[in-house]
């Protein structure tokens, strides 16, 4: 069932992004009030290297908040694998880093 439809006034071939602020989420907000700085200070904590990918990522998006998910889901892998492995597959270059994107399956590091 669709809940809402709206016009998105986007010119053809764009693949643009477009949100109705009235749609996001209330636990999507909290993220908006986050600078990229912090992002970055706590990639800090892991590492340099860490840090220096999520500068990466987020000058690498229109909008540095559309990279916070992919910086997530790294901080989040130091979970799962050490800081120590984290880090040192953040300093990979090129398409063996640990760069977030739909096409690779998420959870992986390289």
């Amino acid at each position: 069932m669709l809940d809402r439809e709206h016009h998105r006034d986007l010119p053809p071939g764009a693949g643009a992004t477009s949100t109705v602020e009235s749609h996001r989420l209330q636990s999507h907000e909290v993220h908006l009030e986050w600078p990229p700085s912090r992002m970055i200070e706590w990639a800090g904590k892991t590492g340099p290297q860490t840090a220096a990918l999520f500068e990466a990522i987020l000058s690498s998006k229109p909008h540095p908040e559309e990279g916070y998910w992919g910086c997530l889901g790294i901080l989040r892998l130091a979970d799962k694998y050490s800081p120590e492995r984290v880090e040192r597959s953040s300093a990979r270059p090129g398409p063996r880093a640990i760069v977030p994107t739909r096409s690779r399956r998420p959870g992986r590091l390289a």
